[in-house]
């Protein structure tokens, strides 16, 4: 019998040395704590994301306040659509735990429920599976959520049901607020770790 070894590329050493890294420092995963919980009744918020090529979007209903971050048309040439639905919702995970982490009075483990229309960004954040293009805003988040504890779950919702947020990443903001009276909106930046390099 002959052994062969298996060449690793610098992208796969990097997820090695990531994962390595969590298992090193865990101090133990409570899986099923982790998703055995209601994610429209047990929540401590709900967001709802959205992205066009024109920008990335998010907004949560219970506190009436919306964020745009623009796409620049240079951007959308290199990058697919779904690279800025997911985007969206790394953006409101990252708003979320910086929120989170600024609250003294929570210190228990805390939940959030992300909705967006691309089932394909659903499918990422639900099973933690992607092309390599992707791998970069999959650690962000997990690194987001293992810091702040905070465990999440991405849900799919249908797009009619989703206006609020279409209308804020397209930047139709009046549209928004009719949608939404009393909505506030504020421009953001996206978090830059999760714009490396594209493979062209």
């Amino acid at each position: 019998m002959s052994i062969a070894s298996i060449y690793l590329n610098e992208a796969v050493k990097d997820d090695l040395r990531w994962f390595i890294k969590h298992i090193t420092n865990a101090n133990g995963v409570l899986l099923f704590e982790g998703m055995d919980w209601d994610p429209l009744l047990e929540t401590n918020m709900t967001i709802f994301c959205d992205a066009c090529l024109d920008g990335v979007a998010f907004w949560i209903p219970e506190l009436l306040l919306g964020f745009y971050a623009p796409i620049s048309s240079s951007q959308t040439t290199i990058r697919p659509i779904f690279f800025y639905e997911s985007l969206a919702v790394v953006s409101a995970v990252k708003w979320f735990c910086m929120t989170a982490r600024s609250d003294e009075s929570l210190k228990q483990n805390l939940r959030l429920t992300v909705f967006t229309d691309s089932s394909n960004t659903v499918d990422i954040f639900s099973t933690l599976r992607a092309l390599p293009d992707y791998n970069g805003l999959l650690r962000f988040v997990v690194d987001e959520l293992i810091a702040a504890s905070v465990d999440i779950r991405v849900l799919h919702v249908p797009g009619e049901q989703n206006a609020v947020a279409d209308a804020i990443s397209r930047h139709d903001f009046d549209r928004a607020k009719q949608l939404a009276p009393g909505l506030s909106i504020e421009f953001f930046q996206p978090p830059r770790v999760t714009l490396g390099a594209p493979q062209l």
